[in-house]
C-alpha cells in the first residue's frame, strides 16, 4: 500500500490522504531477471486487480521471453487474493489463454522479508524523493511517471481502471459457476497443465454459449455474392431480404485493401499524436482511439478521414446500395470505423460480446428504412471476431415494441435484454442461435437495421508468440440511403438546408451514425483543421448532397 503525497501539503492533510495499492513481482528466467511494480488507484486487492496485474506481467514477459512455456508462481497465502477458488479457476483460464503450463506455490502469509517487498519499498522511496524535490503525486498515474523518471531497472506500469473493468467483464460469469475447493487453506501448491491447442479444440469451443446463454455459430461460412455478376448480385439482395444480412465480394481489390489499411493506420497514429507506432505493439495502449469494449471509433474526426473517404470513393459500394434501394440518388453516412487489437499480446485489449441491439426504433420506424454496412479491411472469422447477427430477426421486429417505455430516449439504438422473448425460437423455449458473419478483406457486409446484432471478440487466436503484432480486425462503416428519405428535421425544413448542414458537417470533421437521411452526430473534432471540400472529387461530393454523378472524376 502506498500513500499519495504533495511536498507542500498542510500537516493535517497527512491523516486524510488518498492511498494506492502496489502489486510487486520479481521474475527469474535462466540468467535474466525482471522487476515489476504495478501501482493502482484501486485498493481493494481483489481477484480482478490481481488478474489485471498478472496479465500485464505476462504480456511484458512475452516481449522479453518469446518462447515462454512454463511459469512457477510463488506468493504468500492471502485468502482474499491468492489462496481461493476463484483464483484457482482463473489460473485455468490464464493457462489456456496464454498457452502455458503454470503452477502456484504458497508460502506462509508474511511481509517485509521478500524480494517483492524490497521492490515496493525501493520504488516508494524514489517517488518520495521526487515529492520532496517539489513534484506532486496525486494518483497512480503520477506515481508511475515519477518512478519511471527515477529508475529504468524496474518495469513500472499502472493497473488502470480499464484493465480492472475488462477483467470483471471477462471473469464475473466464469466465477459464478466456480466450484468450491475442499480444504483450500491447507493447499500448498496448485498446478495447471496446458494442452496442445488443435483445430479439434477450436471446434469444441465454437459450440460454447455466449455469456447471455445463447449459442453463436462460429463454424459455418457465410455465403458471398459477387458484385461483378448480375445474377450473383441479385441472389445477394434476395438473401438480404430473407435473412436480414448479406456479404458481397469483389468490392475492393487487393491493392485497394492495402492502401486503405495504410490510411487507417495513418489515422490511428495521427489521432494519438504519434504516440502510437503501428510497428510497435507496446505503444498501442493508453492513446488507442477505439472504445476498449467494442472496438468502435467515432471520435477524432474519423468520419471525414482520408481513410473513410477513400473507402466511400469505391463505386461498387454504391452499386450494392443502389440495387437495394432502386435509386442512384443516395446519401452516404459519415460513419466511423472499427478495429480489434491482437489481444494475445495484451489480454486487456480483448473486446466484449453480448451487447445485442437493434439500430432502429420499433415504434417510430417499424418498416425497413435503413441498411447498415461495413467494408472489411481484414478477413473476419472466428480467429479475429466480428459482426454477429440473429438471422431473420427483422421479421419479428414488432416484438420489440414492448421495450419502448416512457423513459426510453427515443434514439434508434435499442438494447435487447437477454431474457427477451424474441431471443427464443417461435413456439419453443429454446434460445435462438446467433451467427458470426465471416467475410474476406475487400468484402462489403450489409444488414437491415432491424436485425439484432453486435460484434464479438475472437474465440481462437494463433499461438505463435513470435508473430508480428497486427490488427486482428479492421472495418470501415459505410451506409447509404435514398435522398428522398430526408424529412423535415429540428434544424432544417428543406432538402437544400439539410444538404448545407451536411456540407458543414464535412468541413467540421463531424462523425455521424449510419442514418445518412438524418444528421445524428456521434463525434466532433474542433481541434482538427477544417476539412476542405476541394480534397474531394465530384463523385464524393455527390454522396454528400445525395445526387447522382455519371462518369465522375477520380
Amino acid at each position: 500500500m502506498g500513500v499519495l503525497k504533495e511536498q507542500d501539503e498542510i500537516q493535517s492533510a497527512h491523516w486524510n490522504t488518498k492511498t494506492l495499492s502496489i502489486f510487486k513481482a520479481y521474475v527469474w528466467s535462466k540468467s535474466q531477471g525482471f522487476s515489476f511494480t504495478l501501482p493502482s488507484n484501486d485498493v481493494s486487492h481483489d481477484i480482478f486487480v490481481v488478474n489485471s496485474a498478472i496479465e500485464i506481467i505476462l504480456n511484458e514477459l512475452k516481449t522479453h521471453v518469446p518462447n515462454l512455456k512454463h511459469i512457477n508462481f510463488f506468493s504468500d497465502g492471502a485468502a482474499s487474493q491468492f489462496k481461493q477458488r476463484f483464483m484457482f479457476r482463473n489460473l485455468i483460464q490464464i493457462a489456456h489463454e496464454y498457452k502455458i503450463a503454470l503452477s502456484w506455490n504458497f508460502f506462509a502469509t508474511s511481509h517485509g522479508k521478500g524480494v517483492v517487498d524490497g521492490l515496493g519499498g525501493t520504488v516508494k522511496r524514489l517517488v518520495w524523493s521526487a515529492v520532496l524535490a517539489g513534484d506532486n503525486c496525486k494518483s497512480a498515474e503520477d506515481f508511475v511517471k515519477l518512478a519511471q523518471q527515477k529508475t529504468k531497472k524496474i518495469i513500472i506500469i499502472e493497473v488502470a481502471k480499464n484493465d480492472i473493468d475488462n477483467s470483471k467483464i471477462k471473469l464475473e460469469n466464469i466465477f459464478k459457476v466456480a466450484k468450491s475447493v475442499p480444504e483450500t487453506l491447507k493447499t500448498h501448491s496448485v498446478k495447471m497443465q496446458t494442452l496442445p491447442f488443435t483445430d479439434t479444440d477450436a471446434t469444441t469451443i465454437q459450440q460454447e454459449k455466449d455469456k447471455n446463454g445463447y449459442e453463436i455459430d462460429y463454424s459455418s461460412s457465410s455465403p458471398r455474392f459477387s458484385v461483378n455478376s448480375v445474377t450473383s448480385l441479385q441472389e445477394g439482395l434476395e438473401y438480404l431480404k430473407e435473412n436480414g444480412y448479406a456479404v458481397f465480394s469483389d468490392v475492393l481489390t487487393e491493392e485497394e485493401v492495402k492502401t486503405n489499411k495504410d490510411l487507417f493506420w495513418d489515422f490511428i497514429e495521427q489521432a494519438a499524436h504519434n504516440q502510437i507506432d503501428r510497428d510497435k505493439h507496446n505503444t498501442w495502449d493508453n492513446h488507442w482511439p477505439a472504445r476498449p469494449l467494442t472496438g468502435v471509433i467515432s471520435q477524432h474526426g474519423i468520419g471525414q478521414s482520408k481513410f473513410l473517404w477513400n473507402v466511400r470513393n469505391n463505386r461498387n459500394i454504391k452499386k450494392v446500395f443502389s440495387n437495394i434501394w432502386q435509386t442512384d440518388e443516395l446519401l452516404v453516412s459519415f460513419d466511423g470505423a472499427g478495429c480489434f487489437r491482437d489481444w494475445s499480446f495484451n489480454q486487456s485489449w480483448k473486446t466484449t460480446g453480448g451487447w445485442i441491439h437493434v439500430d432502429q426504433h420499433p415504434v417510430r420506424k417499424p418498416d425497413q428504412c435503413c441498411v447498415q454496412g461495413l467494408v472489411a479491411i481484414t478477413d473476419n472469422d472466428e480467429s479475429t471476431g466480428g459482426l454477429v447477427v440473429y438471422p431473420k430477426s427483422q421479421q419479428r421486429f414488432s416484438e420489440l415494441i414492448n421495450l419502448i417505455t416512457p423513459t426510453h430516449s427515443g434514439y434508434d439504438f435499442v438494447k435487447i435484454p437477454p431474457t427477451h422473448q424474441i431471443l427464443r425460437q417461435p413456439e419453443s423455449s429454446e434460445l435462438t442461435k446467433f451467427k458470426l458473419v465471416k467475410c474476406k478483406a475487400g468484402d462489403l457486409v450489409v444488414w437491415d437495421s432491424r436485425v439484432i446484432h453486435c460484434n464479438t471478440p475472437a474465440i481462437k487466436l494463433a499461438s505463435d508468440m513470435t508473430k508480428k503484432c497486427d490488427l486482428l480486425r479492421a472495418v470501415a462503416y459505410v451506409s447509404m440511403s435514398p435522398t428522398v428519405f430526408v424529412s423535415e428535421g429540428e434544424n432544417y425544413k428543406t432538402l437544400d438546408e439539410f444538404r448545407s448542414l451536411r456540407e458543414e458537417a464535412v468541413m467540421n470533421n463531424t462523425t455521424t451514425t449510419h442514418w445518412s437521411q438524418d444528421l445524428n452526430i456521434t463525434g466532433e473534432a474542433p481541434d482538427i483543421p477544417k476539412f476542405s471540400m476541394k480534397d474531394l472529387n465530384s463523385y464524393q461530393r455527390s454522396l454528400i448532397i445525395g445526387t447522382n454523378v455519371e462518369n465522375a472524376d477520380e
